[in-house]
């Protein structure tokens, strides 16, 4: 999570980062909360996520890393991408979903077509 949390701070540019409640919040916000406060004026970037099933809905998407290549999950229209460890982003059984809580979408799927 050390590592995503680099990327966050680099692709942000020094402007404010906003997480929605929910499980990205769970894992990510204290870290983000944490620190200084960008200089007055910047606007806010939205935190969200993209893979699996799912679109992305912010300015800076979380997406997965695959697991045995390293390839990172497109952003789908984000305009920066901050990548995970896919032991990050999946359960302990390496197929569901933990970070965007969406059990049932499965990581490898789009990879292994």
């Amino acid at each position: 999570m050390a590592v995503a949390l680099a990327h966050l701070l680099v692709v942000s540019g020094g402007e404010r980062v906003t997480v929605p409640d929910g499980p990205v919040a769970e894992v990510f916000r204290r870290a983000i909360d944490g620190l200084p406060p960008p200089p007055a004026g910047p606007p806010e970037r939205r935190l969200g996520l993209a893979g699996p099933g799912l679109s992305a809905t912010a300015e800076i998407a979380l997406v997965p890393r695959h697991p045995q290549t390293g390839e990172v999950w497109p952003g789908g229209g984000a305009g920066a991408v901050v990548p995970l460890a896919a032991d990050v982003w999946t359960s302990g059984r390496g197929q569901t979903a933990q970070v965007c809580g969406s059990p049932g979408h499965r990581l490898f799927s789009p990879w292994t077509r």
